[in-house]
């Protein structure tokens, strides 16, 4: 995003310190020269920080990748037609899915994968 597209976006615009009346009786930010690198820096960074999180919680369809790694993660099964949501580990040298219960059974039609989110800090117990 450049300076110009921040301006008609969001409104700021890069003179003086304060804030003035924009066109139209709407406000504007004024920022002198000195910060506009420094807003703009962190503009972009939090778009950065944005776009890893929506990257990092997406269903991931099994064609474009599947998991480096063997471990728990949420899955989403075609059943009939329907999608069924389930947690299941994933075996990477065997390149398959298969059911947390006891009999392991391999599930058949896995569409999408995720991690699954961290567990919370501190004392799970504490609220029940």
């Amino acid at each position: 995003m450049n300076w110009n597209e921040l301006v008609k976006d969001y409104g700021f615009a890069c003179y003086h310190v304060g804030i003035v009346n924009g066109e139209a009786g709407e406000r504007a930010i004024v920022i002198r020269d000195g910060a506009k690198s420094a807003l703009l820096s962190a503009i972009l960074e939090v778009e950065k920080e944005r776009d890893a999180l929506k990257e990092a919680m997406r269903w991931i369809p099994v064609e474009e990748r599947l998991p480096e790694i063997h471990g728990r993660y949420s899955v989403l099964i075609n059943a009939l037609g329907t999608s069924l949501l389930a947690v299941a580990y994933y075996y990477p040298a065997q390149k398959c899915f298969k059911s947390i219960s006891s009999d392991g059974e391999t599930l058949p039609d896995v569409t999408h994968w995720m991690p699954l989110p961290a567990v919370p800090e501190g004392d799970v117990n504490e609220n029940i």
